[in-house]
């Protein structure tokens, strides 16, 4: 059974309600219905998603094949985040597909794509929950604006054949991504097994990566997107202009700047030499790095040429 769109909607789009849908599934389960819209409506009344489809038929009860799906989240509370995929199995009564084609996702400062996906349009989280198990690519619509990164004389303004570098994005791949919407403009994802992220100023490689992308409360709703966080583990290894940073964690705060590397840390840099310890801490301030001593663990540093370094009054041995 069919029903013409509402005022708000396409006439030249149909919409399937999943209980009308189940009605007429005995008498459909062999028919294929184009140009479709799906619409999931919350508990107030309001519509939390939109599924459009250029075809669906009738798998079983509220499951459907759908081709060429695009998924629209317009929930006020969890904003407007934007899938589509060449094709995926819904089940519209659970809020959850799969597929392992391409899926393609947009949402607020980063996009996302990867074959083998799932999706669940509600988890203990929040919203929309999406897992890219194989060749996951993700992008971020800015620099991670740590002020520790800024101390190190990247941040200057440069054009190359009429393109702002500093607006570059920040990419990452991993063997998985997955990424939570967790409320008014907030995202949480999770890369697993060989992360590489980077941008113009900055390489990171790890085995896991957590990142918080969001605003900041005490800013205008416009701050949206923007990286505040970002935590790796496993084998980091941070690249940072001149300065090489090796740690089994890695946490930047680009809230207030701070960048802290913790077990068996080392940060060596070309001018001022190496230090290691069991904790460093980047100065959000100089760009400095400073060893956190702890009992039974003496900080080391290592001073570059240090052949060549002769205290006052003292020569050199003939």
């Amino acid at each position: 059974m069919l029903i013409r769109s509402k005022p708000n909607i396409s006439s030249k789009v149909l919409i399937i309600f999943p209980f009308l849908l189940f009605v007429a599934a005995t008498t459909a389960r062999d028919q294929v219905f184009h140009k479709v819209t799906i619409p999931k409506f919350g508990e107030s009344g309001n519509i939390n998603w939109v599924l459009q489809a250029k075809f669906v038929s009738i798998l079983d009860q509220n499951v459907y094949n759908v081709g060429n799906p695009i998924l629209e989240s317009l929930s006020e509370r969890f904003g407007d985040t934007k899938l589509w995929s060449d094709k995926g199995i819904f089940d519209i009564a659970k809020g959850f597909a799969e597929g392992d084609s391409f899926l393609f996702a947009k949402g607020n400062g980063f996009s996302a794509n990867g074959e083998n996906w799932k999706w669940k349009d509600k988890t203990e989280s929040g919203g929309n929950h999406i897992t890219l198990a194989k060749s996951a690519n993700l992008s971020f619509e800015s620099e991670i604006p740590s002020q520790t990164i800024k101390k190190q004389n990247l941040s200057s303004k440069k054009v190359v054949n009429g393109t702002d570098l500093n607006n570059t994005q920040t990419v990452a791949q991993a063997d998985l991504i997955e990424f939570f919407e967790i409320g008014y403009g907030n995202y949480s994802f999770n890369l697993k097994g060989s992360v590489h992220i980077h941008d113009r100023n900055l390489k990171i490689t790890c085995q896991n990566m957590e990142i918080f992308v969001g605003r900041d409360e005490n800013v205008s709703e416009q701050d949206f997107g923007k990286i505040r966080e970002l935590k790796a583990n496993g084998k980091v290894l941070m690249i940072l202009g001149t300065r090489t940073c090796k740690a089994d964690t890695v946490v930047l705060n680009t809230i207030d700047g701070s960048g802290i590397l913790e077990g068996n840390a080392t940060v060596e840099d070309s001018e001022w030499g190496i230090v290691s310890g069991n904790k460093i801490i980047l100065d959000k301030e100089t760009g400095k790095a400073r060893v956190v001593g702890e009992v039974g663990k003496r900080p080391t540093v290592r001073i570059p040429n240090s052949d060549k370094f002769l205290l006052p009054g003292l020569k050199l041995q003939k």
